[in-house]
């Protein structure tokens, strides 16, 4: 079961336009992210992420050119293409949070210094973030 570290997801299988899910894929070793619409898309990072250490995690959507970027430790791992997907304005962020619906559990691990932001960050402005954060 995928653990969510944050999300703007109702729990709908098939995903609606708009949701963004940043999450342990289903064998909990790797990381998923999902931007979910009509061309729902799933990236997931190459390499398992080292248990018990620090990971820093990120994810990018541009709305405007409708591409994906997922980011392990400061480096692009994997991109998509869904498209542009509407924001969504009904459904409030989570954080860890578990879904009654799928059966999914609470992250099991401890999330800090989460942020979101209304712009699309570059590739260079995410490593520096990694780089000024890790421990």
């Amino acid at each position: 079961a995928f653990m969510r570290f944050i999300a703007k997801f109702d729990g709908q299988v098939g995903g609606q336009p708009g949701d963004v899910v940043l999450s342990m894929d289903d064998n909990g070793d790797k990381v998923d992210f999902l931007i979910g619409g009509s061309n729902r898309t799933v990236i997931t990072s190459p390499s398992s992420l080292p248990i018990n250490s620090y990971s820093h995690i990120a994810g990018r959507y541009d709305f405007q050119a409708g591409t994906m970027t997922l980011f392990v430790n400061g480096q692009s791992v994997a991109t998509g293409s869904p498209g542009q997907s509407p924001q969504r304005s009904s459904q409030a962020w989570s954080l860890g949070e578990n879904d009654p619906v799928t059966g999914n559990p609470f992250l099991d691990g401890t999330l800090d210094d989460t942020r979101i932001y209304t712009a699309s960050l570059s590739d260079s402005q995410i490593n520096r973030i990694y780089l000024n954060t890790e421990p």
